[in-house]
């Protein structure tokens, strides 16, 4: 393996951990605010 591989296997890999971390957050934002609106409809 070349240095150049190497350096775009962890760049790669980075990239991949940073959209799995901002999809989960999303992801998890979005069923927060979705919980609480169904219990603000559930509650009138």
């Amino acid at each position: 393996m070349t240095k150049i591989q190497i350096y775009s296997d962890v760049s790669l890999s980075a990239v991949e951990d940073i959209e799995n971390i901002v999809f989960n957050r999303i992801s998890t934002a979005l069923n927060v605010t979705l919980c609480s609106f169904c219990h603000v409809l559930n509650n009138k």
